[in-house]
């Protein structure tokens, strides 16, 4: 079946650049402070094959250039071109200002075993998109699909109208009351609209996000988020929801209808921030981050289960050759991508994808590793921005918490060399030394805990790193040490981010702590959205005013109300509560371990593996009932378990 097809990895660059290109704030656009790659913008694709008896061909292409069919040159405008049976070679050398593509159809058809190069010398396997298979879809053009909205309220205010549309939401906006949203339409006055993630943010004069229409000016506004719309004009306003159509393959739902809320909310923040790529947030930055996008794969896994936009994520946050800084300029950030590969295997058990990027782990890593200190640490040296997380964390010299991220890509690259058949000795050895000297520098046994950073002499202790040690199982005997004295210390400062509460809830989980987690999920998700919260805010702060919640980087309403890092309660509901995790590639093994914490009932759904399989859990009356519609799966209940075969329904009590 025909697709198009371009150079590997060209696709996810193309649409990363022109998201990157989109963030606004007042009246200023807002590029990124990093190095963005482009795609290839010259290419030539190759193709030998041999017919059997006489066909034909036809071509199309975005881009300029010619098609060379057994040394005679065609144009790409879709004439039919006819083959003889025998050996054939065909050409076509592209070039475009935006993702040079190819789609070939008849009998021969492009698809990801043609070759492709960019005049480097280097050829490479294309790559390729399944859904478009008509000469018609354009692979410049990202697809969403819309549906129309509605408001719950409408407001005369301040000499306008306040549109509530009862949720928060990504959408297009339109003055005029048109069915369908024609782009040509213009506006005859001047309007004026703020958008708002709250009630107060549009009714203020500080919303971030406002547009102001001249006479004449398109009547059609690009999507962007928003629950609350003002504008100044009592023209009607019609909206209409733009998002990416991901079917939710994983759900849960309980006898404590908060957590079901709980989980809805999530739901909905995680797939308003599922867009081309995982974002960070849709009002603000709309950008791709590392840090945050390697939580959305964990969380991804457990709710949609989409292998495709973990993919392009992954491919468009790690661009091209030769390495010039750390991804998003963050040390962390490249830790957490390598580390991102592993899971993606583990998760898909997809070997061809690990082959083609392992290059680009390899050259990371030894980016990473040439910027080490005598020490053998990741250090802060005007390397990169050391984040972690928002915290009075002592981040002098090097610090703990990268430390332990380091040694876990270590420990990825080990196993990343042994899917591509490569030797990963040198990475272990490293992981080795480094794994003595963390203990040498950053282990306090007075207070009995990792230590942010040994330079300043303070001997400061936050969470962070001690959380790592406890994740990924550094901690050793001293793992009882740190949950007395840092996770389960009211006197060691809280984590206030959804972001490293995904971490720290994670790692009492591991250490069987599922009843305190499932209070803290209730005391932190709950109370927010009890305070009306329709999304998981980028940060929040149960202890303070309504007024103070919303503000964040120096401005009033600075403060993302809609935050993928939010979404954790998805992946920790499906890891530690149903229960399911792969235990080998691609889910060719998983274990269900279901933990009820107390609930009357629950039942859930986890996505598994690639071929779309899924496991269904439902826990009653002490009794646990599980079917699995792969093979591969073992269920454990109450110290016995019992092997789950495809579509047998079994129940352990």
């Amino acid at each position: 079946m025909a697709m198009w097809i371009w150079y590997f990895g060209d696709y996810e660059l193309y649409h990363h650049l022109k998201l990157h290109m989109r963030r606004d704030e007042y009246d200023y656009k807002f590029p990124p402070f990093w190095r963005l790659d482009d795609c290839h913008h010259n290419v030539v694709f190759h193709r030998a094959f041999s017919l059997d008896k006489p066909g034909s061909i036809q071509v199309w292409a975005r881009g300029t250039g010619m098609l060379e069919v057994d040394g005679k040159r065609y144009p790409f405008d879709g004439r039919e071109i006819a083959l003889s049976a025998g050996e054939h070679r065909i050409e076509a050398k592209l070039m475009s200002m935006e993702l040079p593509s190819l789609f070939v159809t008849g009998a021969v058809e492009s698809d990801p075993t043609w070759d492709v190069c960019a005049y480097d010398g280097k050829w490479v396997k294309a790559d390729g998109d399944w859904w478009r298979q008509k000469p018609e879809d354009d692979p410049c053009v990202f697809r969403f699909q819309y549906r129309r909205l509605h408001p719950v309220s409408m407001e005369a205010l301040e000499g306008g109208w306040l549109y509530d549309y009862g949720e928060e939401t990504f959408a297009e906006v339109c003055i005029g009351n048109w069915d369908e949203m024609p782009a040509d339409e213009k506006v005859d006055a001047p309007v004026h609209l703020r958008f708002g993630e709250s009630r107060a943010e549009a009714l203020s004069d500080e919303a971030i996000l406002q547009v102001q229409l001249n006479r004449g000016d398109p009547a059609l506004i690009s999507a962007r988020a928003f629950r609350y719309v003002w504008v100044s004009t009592d023209m009607p306003l019609t909206a209409r929801e733009e998002f990416l159509p991901l079917r939710p393959r994983g759900s849960f739902r309980c006898s404590d209808e908060r957590i079901n809320r709980i989980w809805d909310v999530s739901l909905r923040t995680f797939h308003l921030c599922s867009r081309e790529f995982f974002l960070d947030g849709i009002k603000r930055d709309r950008w791709v981050w590392s840090g945050d996008a390697y939580q959305s794969y964990l969380i991804n896994r457990y709710c949609f289960g989409d292998e495709a936009i973990v993919r392009r994520t992954i491919l468009a946050l790690r661009g091209k050759d030769p390495v010039g800084s750390h991804i998003n300029t963050i040390l962390d950030y490249s830790f957490y991508w390598i580390m991102s590969l592993e899971d993606y295997h583990m998760t898909t058990g997809n070997d061809d994808f690990i082959r083609r990027v392992w290059p680009r782990a390899v050259t990371l890593m030894d980016y990473c590793l040439q910027r080490r200190d005598g020490h053998g640490f990741a250090a802060n040296e005007g390397n990169g921005w050391i984040f972690i997380d928002w915290a009075e964390m002592d981040k002098e010299y090097a610090v703990c918490a990268e430390q332990m991220l380091l040694l876990r890509a270590l420990e990825a690259m080990q196993h990343l060399a042994e899917i591509v058949g490569e030797d990963g000795s040198g990475y272990a050895a490293l992981f080795a030394e480094l794994r003595a000297r963390v203990d040498e520098f950053f282990w306090d046994e007075r207070q009995g805990a990792y230590i942010d950073s040994f330079a300043s002499g303070r001997g400061h202790v936050t969470r962070h790193a001690n959380i790592f040690a406890l994740l990924f199982g550094y901690a050793g005997e001293k793992r009882d040490r740190i949950l007395q004295n840092v996770l389960l210390n009211d006197a060691v400062t809280d984590i206030r981010t959804p972001y490293f509460k995904f971490y720290e809830l994670d790692a009492l989980c591991q250490a069987g702590r599922q009843q305190e987690v499932m209070q803290r999920m209730l005391d932190y998700w709950g109370t927010m959205i009890d305070q009306g919260a329709t999304s998981v805010w980028e940060e929040y702060s149960p202890d303070e005013p309504m007024e103070a919640q919303y503000g964040m980087y120096g401005d009033q309403f600075g403060k993302s109300l809609c935050h993928a890092w939010g979404a954790s309660p998805i992946y920790l509901l499906g890891r530690w509560f149903i229960g399911v995790t792969p235990t080998s590639p691609g889910y060719a093994t998983f274990d269900v371990r279901p933990e009820p914490c107390g609930l009357d009932w629950f039942e859930g759904n986890v996505p598994i593996g690639k071929w779309h399989g899924e496991v269904h859990v439902r826990v009653q009356d002490g009794v646990c009932t599980a079917c699995a519609t792969v093979d591969g799966g073992t269920l454990y209940w109450k110290g016995k378990s019992v092997q789950l075969e495809r579509k047998v329904v079994v129940q352990l009590a």
